[in-house]
């Protein structure tokens, strides 16, 4: 009979240890919890080439018009069909920014989850890609 009271002595000496250990790891993932994003950002990059026209010297890229052609209804269309939603609810959390001074289309994603976000900002840079 002695192991055993020892044992239950045991667990009433460390209890109040044992009690503030489990409360702090409780506090302690409800805190990561509450500190973890609420939605998440990813990029894509593309860079866009200059063009030669008749064998030329290459005429730098308008990324205004670029820009415009990232958003527009085609690479939307096709971005939309590739990811099975519809254009309106593709372009939800989409934008796309030219760097200053660089021939780069940034394709940024927000969504709720990191895995939802880095795909369609690459399904949408692959897009303009495939319809340029």
């Amino acid at each position: 009979m002695e192991p055993t009271n020892r044992r239950r002595s045991l667990v009433r000496t460390y209890l109040p240890l044992i009690v503030v250990v489990t409360l702090l790891t409780i506090g302690g993932t409800d805190l990561a919890i509450l500190l973890r994003p609420a939605h998440y950002v990813s990029t894509g990059d593309v860079v866009v080439r200059p063009e030669s026209l008749g064998g030329g010297v290459p005429v730098a890229p308008n990324m205004g018009t670029e820009r415009q052609i990232a958003v527009s209804g085609d690479v939307t269309a096709l971005a939309a069909a590739r990811l099975g939603l519809s254009p309106e609810a593709a372009v939800e959390g989409l934008s796309v920014s030219v760097p200053v001074d660089t021939t780069v289309l940034e394709f940024s994603y927000s969504a709720a989850t990191a895995q939802t976000a880095y795909e369609r900002a690459g399904v949408f840079a692959r897009a303009y890609v495939a319809a340029s």
